[in-house]
């Protein structure tokens, strides 16, 4: 009997066309479940020799133990594949309803392996899993995809995961897309989907929802209330259910940790003038209502209604577009957003490569030919609609940005590389790397490629708290929450000094960007959403969250225990991608962080020293027990980690230290 995991792994073949049961305990016992499972999955059954868009590559979905349970803000489900944008392990991360179908279907993971001659989509409905015939289906956006399997299958509950028009055109950047706003949106999950004629997955629990098993229900049950009324208390939960991430990213901008036009501005007038006075009147007239995943007290995303332009759901780094864009026209910009939801397209790659094209355009290495006749000027909703449609029907310009940075840089030449912001491919986030130090290195390290999975918070976080001082909050309100960080840097370092959380002070950030890495992991793991986390200082901690999957599962299980199974993880994450090629000279930054100082603001003239920088990857690489010289995990650390077999595989393709 299990608890709290269902004990299944489904696996649908789509080249054969075969559909298996196999027992999920084997991996649940090394690695929980949802990211650590996902990876042990994809480490052991594709190798190097299998290309992203290879039939033999595979695509997993994995829930993590709480998701489906009453446990707050456990709605998340890992995605995971051999990726086409960075060539290592491909990972994303979804909210919304539709891993808590999964598990209440009686699933731990889904795994695709296989291509289907045809497009299709799968249907999972109760102990029923078809693979159907996708005609009718296939060329329609996300929204409208949805409606017509919903209508198919004469099921308006089905929870639904899909790809768009981009997806099916293999755009290298494409992505997920599940309800409004819902999206597993990097590292080309959506792209390997559409390269395997999958254009859906749909999920019903109708007559056989299965009961997540609990070892002590009654223990378990008051763990979920007692978390639930330690989040109520927040007052970053109020902020989140009434604000989203809108006025956090004012002072985003304010606190120069946004970037404007590809990174050659942290200063940008605007920001305080057209653009937030157009979107006051946005939010004013057209914001429909909140919009939250399963089980979640803080519903994070806002709902927006215009007419003649669409409904879709912002949050989070979607605010991010004006900046990257210089974009003040907020209707333009809920429209770009609506599209890169319906097309199925990852926003932080498709306003990085936009930027990148406009900073083209305005030194003149790209023309209006280049560009369908349309001029690349910066701010434009005209320019940004036809990247939009560029890119996902692969046109002109939009082809070459469609197959990724790689292919881009080499079709335009030198003086365009120099301009091109990514790490090993993957289009960076619009955000400082050159002041704020942690941010940096977290992109550089990342087994993902990008700054997302580490991003070390405690001196962005206080220096936007401070912004809502700044502008007559209580700050008995947030005061908690500034100590909290000064502390937490001190503590996690050793070190002494309020210097800690400034964000251009190199000193003391390798070791906050390891556990911050180690927390995130942590909420992927358990199916947890990382905002509620120690990330934003929120009661969802390892502490609680050990608690809960003990009562849940019957097995004692410790913070450390925690921390040791998301080092485990990260560790062959690592393994994996260093398999796949990957080198300490991979975990770098794009030139301009190193050789142009930043042109203005408070931090006018800072910039990634290269040195210091190199110094900072030495005392991650120390921390994490991965070779200084390769960055290349050691036979002892994999010991140490239980990972005996993945030291013996790096050692027969030669990427295991002689140390």
């Amino acid at each position: 009997m299990s608890f709290l995991h269902t004990g299944k792994i489904l696996e649908i073949n789509l080249s054969s066309g075969s559909i298996k049961i196999e027992p999920s305990a084997k991996y649940t016992e090394r690695f929980i479940g949802a990211r650590g499972v996902n990876a042990a999955i994809l480490y052991e059954h594709v190798e190097t020799d299998i290309e992203p868009y290879d039939e033999g590559n595979i695509i997993i979905f994995g829930m993590g133990p709480l998701t489906g349970t009453s446990y707050p803000a456990s709605a998340r489900t890992e995605v995971t594949t051999k990726s086409p944008v960075t060539g290592g392990m491909g990972s994303s991360n979804i909210g919304g309803f539709w891993g808590a179908e999964a598990k209440w279907a009686g699933y731990d993971n889904i795994v695709v392996r296989g291509k289907s001659a045809k497009p299709v989509f799968i249907s999972i409905r109760d102990d029923t899993v078809e693979i159907k015939d996708a005609k009718g289906i296939w060329g329609k956006d996300t929204y409208a995809t949805q409606t017509l399997i919903k209508n198919k299958l004469n099921d308006a509950k089905a929870e639904i995961i899909c790809i768009g028009p981009a997806g099916e055109n293999m755009v290298s950047f494409s992505c997920l897309v599940h309800r409004l706003g819902n999206a597993a949106a990097r590292t080309g999950v959506g792209a390997v989907m559409g390269s395997k004629n999958l254009k859906s997955i749909a999920i019903r629990a109708a007559k056989t929802k299965k009961k997540i098993l609990l070892a002590k229900p009654k223990e378990f049950e008051e763990l979920c209330a007692e978390a639930l009324k330690a989040l109520q208390a927040e007052w970053f939960t109020k902020e989140f259910a009434e604000w989203g991430f809108t006025r956090w990213v004012d002072f985003f901008g304010k606190k120069e940790y946004l970037a404007a036009g590809n990174y050659r501005n942290y200063s940008w007038d605007s920001w305080d003038k057209e653009r937030k006075s157009s979107f006051t009147k946005l939010w004013e007239k057209n914001r429909y209502k909140k919009y939250g995943c399963y089980g979640c007290p803080a519903p994070c995303m806002e709902h927006f209604k215009i007419r003649g332009v669409s409904e879709t759901v912002i949050s989070c780094c979607f605010y991010f577009m004006p900046w990257a864009l210089k974009m003040t026209d907020m209707k333009g910009f809920v429209e770009l957003g609506a599209l890169c939801q319906k097309n199925g397209v990852d926003v932080n790659s498709f306003m990085n490569l936009v930027a990148w094209i406009m900073e083209l355009y305005e030194k003149g290495i790209i023309k209006d030919r280049d560009t369908d006749g349309v001029p690349m000027k910066w701010g434009s909703r005209e320019s940004a609609l036809k990247m939009m449609d560029l890119i996902v029907n692969r046109k002109a310009i939009g082809d070459v940005l469609a197959e990724g940075t790689d292919a881009a840089s080499r079709k335009l030449g030198t003086a365009a590389r120099q301009c091109l912001m990514h790490v090993k491919g993957n289009p960076t986030y619009t955000l400082n790397h050159q002041a704020y130090k942690a941010v940096g290195l977290s992109a550089a390290v990342g087994n993902r490629a990008d700054v997302i999975r580490g991003l070390g918070m405690p001196d962005i976080n206080q220096r936007c708290i401070q912004g809502y001082i700044d502008e007559g909050i209580d700050v008995e309100l947030v005061q908690p929450y500034i100590e909290y960080y000064t502390k937490l840097a001190q503590e996690l370092t050793g070190l002494k000094g309020e210097h800690l959380v400034l964000p251009n002070v190199y000193e003391g950030k390798a070791k906050i960007v390891e556990y911050y890495e180690d927390v995130i992991a942590i909420s992927d793991l358990m199916g947890g959403c990382k905002f509620l986390g120690p990330w934003f200082d929120m009661p969802l901690t390892p502490e609680r969250y050990s608690k809960a999957y003990s009562a849940g599962t019957g097995v004692e299980i410790s913070p450390s225990d925690l921390f040791m199974v998301a080092q485990r993880t990260i560790n062959l994450e690592r393994a994996f991608n260093v398999r796949e090629g990957r080198t300490r000279d991979d975990d770098t930054l794009p030139k301009r962080f190193f050789n142009e100082p930043a042109p203005d603001g408070e931090f006018k003239g800072e910039q990634m020293h290269r040195d210091k920088f190199e110094k900072i990857k030495d005392e991650y690489y120390a921390l994490r027990g991965w070779d200084i010289k390769t960055g290349f995990p050691t036979r002892k650390t994999l010991l140490n980690f239980g990972l005996p077999e993945v030291a013996d595989d790096l050692e027969k393709w030669g990427k295991l230290p002689c140390v």
